[in-house]
């Protein structure tokens, strides 16, 4: 008899895609310090993805996979274009290798939008000054480069799903019959999402390029911006929700760093370090509605950061009672303000980190090489599930030490609520309680991201041997963490660590 865990699966799919840009472009020089360079060019480009699947269920054996030893056979396919076209044009102007002064405009149609959004103006000019060219720096004898910059322009964006401006069916059978359904909800006025971006940035060298040194601030304007949208079960299409444009405005601005220097540099010995280090925010400027917005006041404040935790304030343990508090609650779980639709949930902490960055070292004695890589991040707020899970006496799993300090006596000061259920205490194992403040933590960490230690053959030896490199190396990932985090991995949040990797090898060219 077919036995129906046996199952098989065919599947073809074909990618086609044509891609055509024609340009012309000009290059001018006058006087020697004049250059002028024209761009003007076009997109014309077209996918096709083509997909077919057949399935097999109830084969007679496992070795069996020939669709038609199936007991039943189905299958579907699907076929999605998707076209942009677009127009487009460049000035670049250098005036005596000093003065940089760039344009350019572009119009992008994708096929993603429909009628009356399809087409999208973008631009953006920058500017340049080589400072370390002029005369007054001529005497600048430890400057090798400096130059500043800045720039300024609106870009777009149409990453979204093909066709979501109209209604789509896909076939269905009913009774035996086939029919259709929908599958999506018309979206007819979504249009391009659009950013304005600008940066102004300083780049220096010195002492004859032993010092780089790259500072960059930007500041990033989002509006229109493209999301799916949830929508009510009701509609039939609370599952895949509606591609729309949200009104809201997000700002995304920053400092960038990045510093390389060579430290030490003999004959037979080198030391180099990169350097990298960037501070950035992701703020809600403005969401007009939000306050009555269903699907994200809860999740979204303006002002605040974009990756916000909402929950319930933990105040501490009442001495007293042992009896853990939350802004917003009495000690017996009754709501303060009984009229609010939801008392004590509030805006807790951004998530984001303030800084991150890395640092590599380079160390080189003759063929012997190392190299450090070390990665920092500080000021990330992480929601430590398994401090929630095993800090907590209302639940069945193992627990950490801290719960030693728990509530015991009258008069105990300490910040671990005392021992209950959920017959015994209102908020125990309730989302106030494991949604509260209590379970945030720092998550501010440095880690030895990698270590590679190599020696590389002397090539006296390798013309003996015929061989052009012979490499002998190992290689370490994931070595060790310094951190505050009391859980597993303050970089992901997750309650697995991430695998420390141990790899040695040879590598040889002829």
């Amino acid at each position: 008899m077919p036995n129906p865990q046996f199952d098989a699966k065919q599947e073809n799919t074909i990618v086609t895609t044509y891609l055509i840009e024609p340009q012309l472009r000009l290059n001018k020089t006058w006087n020697q310090n004049n250059v002028l360079d024209v761009l003007a060019g076009s997109t014309f480009q077209k996918s096709r993805t083509t997909t077919s699947s057949l399935f097999g269920l109830g084969f007679a054996s496992d070795d069996i996979t020939q669709l038609n030893a199936a007991a039943s056979t189905f299958g579907s396919s699907t076929d999605v274009s998707y076209a942009f076209n677009s127009l487009f044009g460049r000035v670049n102007y250098i005036y005596s290798s000093k003065y940089i002064a760039n344009a350019s405009f572009r119009r992008d149609g994708s096929s993603r939008f429909g009628p009356g959004h399809r087409f999208g103006d973008f631009w953006a000019a920058s500017a340049a000054w080589v400072f370390s060219r002029e005369s007054f720096a001529g005497n600048w004898h430890f400057l090798s480069n400096g130059k500043l910059r800045a720039s300024y322009g609106l870009v777009g964006n149409d990453a979204i799903g093909d066709f979501t401006y109209v209604d789509l069916w896909q076939p269905v059978a009913y009774g035996g019959q086939p029919g259709a359904r929908p599958a999506t909800a018309e979206s007819p006025d979504v249009h391009w999402e659009s950013t304005t971006k600008f940066d102004l940035g300083v780049d220096l060298s010195f002492l004859q390029d032993r010092v780089g040194l790259v500072v960059n601030y930007f500041d990033n304007r989002t509006g229109n911006m493209l999301v799916n949208k949830p929508v009510s079960g009701q509609t039939g299409f609370g599952t895949v929700g509606v591609e729309d444009n949200l009104p809201a405005k997000v700002k995304n601005n920053g400092l960038e760093v990045e510093l390389n220097t060579v430290n030490v540099r003999t004959r037979q010995f080198q030391w180099s370090t990169k350097f990298n280090f960037t501070h950035q925010q992701n703020i809600l400027k403005s969401f007009p509605g939000l306050a009555t917005n269903a699907n994200y006041n809860q999740i979204y404040q303006v002002g605040k950061s974009l990756s916000p935790f909402f929950g319930y304030k933990f105040l501490g343990v009442d001495p007293t009672t042992g009896t853990p508090k939350y802004d917003g609650f009495n000690l017996d779980g009754t709501a303060q303000n009984p009229n609010s639709s939801n008392p004590g949930y509030q805006y807790l902490a951004n998530t984001d980190a303030n800084y991150y960055g890395g640092c590599i070292n380079n160390f080189t004695w003759k063929g012997v090489s190392l190299d450090v890589f070390l990665q920092f991040v500080q000021g990330n707020t992480v929601y430590n599930t398994l401090y929630l899970l095993n800090n907590s006496s209302t639940t069945n799993f193992n627990q950490l030490t801290d719960v030693l300090r728990r509530w015991k006596n009258k008069g105990d000061i300490t910040d671990v609520p005392r021992s209950a259920t959920a017959a015994t205490a209102w908020w125990a194992n309730t989302a106030i309680d494991r949604r509260s403040s209590r379970f945030l933590q720092d998550g501010s960490y440095m880690r030895l991201k990698n270590v590679t230690l190599s020696y590389s053959l002397p090539a006296p030896t390798l013309a003996r041997m015929k061989i052009k490199e012979i490499r002998i190396y190992a290689t370490g990932q994931n070595l060790a963490v310094f951190t505050h985090y009391k859980g597993v991995d303050p970089e992901t949040g997750a309650d697995v660590a991430p695998p420390r990797i141990i790899v040695g090898g040879v590598n040889l060219v002829f």
